[in-house]
């Protein structure tokens, strides 16, 4: 195979390659290709080694200890859960060691696809003859419409995200063509859900079973649909991380990468699912690392005039995800409109930074900066029954507004409320200008009783439990959404696990059904649930009410906040095992998403080494046939 390729030198961290492009048709295409390059240092013959991620595997402690006895440069020795790691001190500077390169194909100036070069095959030495220890990768890049890009520009990156090579690299067996629907490369699906194809092929030209909310879907968002049904159908699931491009549990070691997740780090590859929360956007969450992207207008956070700085970052943030294989979904934690009202209508004044609420002619009128998840998204406890109220009473104020039997409060807070959507409106058209689509995912954990449009939030005039304040609030949200001419939105809800159909809490206001608020099948594209239990039986329990629920509208079914807060894999282990182990339920779980990174400890302490059994513990678990990341997926 090597004669046929072409050689090329590796020249600094990137080598661009102008593929041999024939003539296309308007439509989509694929860019595949062969690269060989050198991947690991020599080692002794005889020896059964492997190579993970980091370092040298030996197989047994007697091959490690005649590695010791004949070596004659000094290792150090780390006891891991399954084998034990060796790694040489002077393995940075072999050819190719550690080296961690990314394909990415361009048009231009403009990002088609990028793909993980990890896990290459390793040659025989048939193949390689004298030339040493080589890998070769099959890479397989994607044009979404050729007609949007310049094919005359198409030039391929081979970029080193990590580690340092000084050799050679072998590129060839290229094809440049267009796709029929159905003819997808190897790459498509990991080989775990090859069965998936056939079913991908099928369902591509829509979203699969049940049509979406959104009649006007973008395509994109149609394909994402049929993609995650085809993951779920295979028995997969797409693994996220809330906030993965700026939240990790720490540096770690002197001069790790801070603009990197701990998945990244670990596994070579992003999460499939980048959870982002609506308070990116007004400048709570990551705002120094949006600034890095779009430079803020001034130094102080709290200024409104920066609104649009940080909504921009967050588009960027999500458009870069995309590109590496993760899709978007956006969670609300809104402050208290109903509070956001009345302190305009008090005095226009922001309780929290003592500005102005509302200033007329703005770019953006409204700063939300302050009215966050502590001071006013939860809700106060209410010291009748210790439930979360808010005083404001803001679900109900949009109920009567909506329903026509309100006054000019009611009306002022839904403006507020609707000025509050226009932020994710402004970050879901950017993002639908760049044909990405997004997991849209308001009013969640509302079976709980902590934030504003919670269960005690729903009640109505005489205190009782009004489930259809909630259903309708919900509806108004779809439908204002379409009516800004947002159409990437795919949408989930996502009551709170612990407090549907929980039988311990029958006969108290706690037991809620999980269908007593479900807004319609006209109005949810996912019905998916958050918990943090540790129990297993407790999640067991919440998967089955929600794949059974689901898998009788057509509906795909996840698990979009589950605990991240682990300090060692067992939670892992165990979400995998109760997410999925659904082969007896009418549908599969497609996804589940942690809301923080694993751990609050870094998980390398060194570029090679992990913490021990956390690392690599992780490392196993995500390397679990049934976990999808951003590496594996073809949106």
């Amino acid at each position: 195979m090597l004669e046929r390729l072409e050689c090329v030198e590796m020249v600094g961290d990137v080598l661009r390659v102008v593929p041999p492009v024939g003539a296309l048709e308007a439509g989509s295409a694929w860019v595949c290709f062969t690269v060989v390059y050198r991947w690991r240092p020599e080692v002794l013959p005889g020896w059964e080694v492997e190579t993970p991620r980091w370092g040298l595997r030996m197989m047994d402690e007697a091959g490690l200890r005649r590695m010791a006895q004949f070596s004659q440069k000094p290792f150090e020795l780390l006891v891991a859960e399954k084998g034990i790691d060796l790694t040489r001190p002077d393995r940075a500077a072999r050819a190719g060691a550690g080296a961690e390169f990314y394909a990415e194909l361009m048009a231009g100036a403009v990002l088609c696809d990028a793909y993980y070069l990890g896990e290459s095959e390793e040659l025989g030495t048939d193949d390689a003859g004298e030339m040493g220890f080589y890998g070769k990768r099959d890479v397989a890049l994607y044009v979404k419409d050729t007609r949007r890009v310049d094919m005359g520009a198409l030039a391929v990156n081979l970029r080193m995200r990590a580690g340092a090579y000084d050799g050679k690299v072998w590129l060839g067996d290229w094809v440049v063509e267009n796709v029929a629907l159905g003819d997808f490369p190897p790459e498509f699906l990991v080989e775990t859900a090859a069965g998936a194809r056939s079913f991908v092929a099928e369902e591509a030209a829509s979203s699969g079973g049940a049509l979406p909310v959104d009649k006007d879907l973008i395509p994109a968002g149609r394909r994402a649909l049929a993609y995650m049904r085809a993951v779920a159908a295979a028995g997969c699931m797409l693994y996220g991380v809330q906030n993965f491009p700026y939240s990790k549990g720490g540096t770690g070691y002197p001069g790790a990468p801070a603009d990197t997740s701990d998945v990244f780090d670990l596994m070579g590859s992003d999460p499939a699912v980048f959870g982002l929360d609506s308070l990116s956007l007004v400048g709570h969450e990551g705002a120094h690392r949006v600034a890095e992207i779009v430079p803020l207008l001034t130094e102080d956070a709290g200024d409104a005039a920066n609104i649009p700085h940080y909504v921009r970052g967050c588009v960027l943030r999500s458009a870069q995800a995309w590109a590496r294989g993760s899709i978007s979904t956006l969670s609300l934690h809104m402050g208290d409109v109903g509070m956001i009202y009345d302190d305009f209508a008090a005095g226009n004044v922001n309780r929290v930074t003592g500005r102005p609420l509302f200033t007329a002619g703005a770019r953006w009128p409204w700063n939300f900066f302050g009215y966050n998840y502590g001071n006013s998204c939860c809700a106060a406890i209410d010291a009748r029954d210790g439930r979360a109220r808010s005083a404001h009473r803001p679900m109900l104020r949009m109920y009567r507004a909506l329903t026509g039997t309100g006054d000019a409060v009611d009306a002022g807070t839904l403006g507020v409320y609707e000025a509050y959507l226009d932020l994710c409106v402004e970050y879901c058209l950017g993002l639908q200008a760049l044909e990405i689509p997004v997991l849209f995912r308001p009013f969640h954990e509302n079976s709980g009783d902590w934030f504003w449009w919670g269960n005690a939030g729903c009640e109505d005039e005489a205190g009782q439990y009004a489930p259809e304040i909630f259903k309708r609030v919900w509806q108004h949200c779809v439908q204002y959404m379409m009516g800004k001419g947002v159409h990437n939105c795919i949408y989930v809800y996502s009551p709170n696990g612990s407090d549907f159909d929980n039988e311990a809490k029958l006969g108290t206001h706690a037991f809620r059904p999980y269908a007593i608020t479900y807004p319609g099948d006209d109005f949810v594209d996912i019905c998916a649930f958050d918990d943090y239990t540790q129990d297993e039986a407790a999640m067991r329990g919440d998967v089955e009410t929600v794949t059974r629920f689901a898998g009788a509208r057509g509906k795909l079914a996840g698990a979009a906040e589950v605990t991240g807060s682990a300090t060692d894999s067992a939670v892992m282990d165990y979400l995998i095992r109760a997410l999925g182990d659904t082969a007896h339920l009418p549908v599969n779980m497609a996804f589940f998403l942690q809301w923080t990174q694993p751990t609050f400890a870094p998980y390398l302490i060194s570029p090679t080494r992990t913490n021990s059994g956390a690392g690599n513990g992780f490392i196993r678990a995500l390397s679990s046939k049934k976990i999808l990341l951003a590496r594996d997926t073809r949106w």
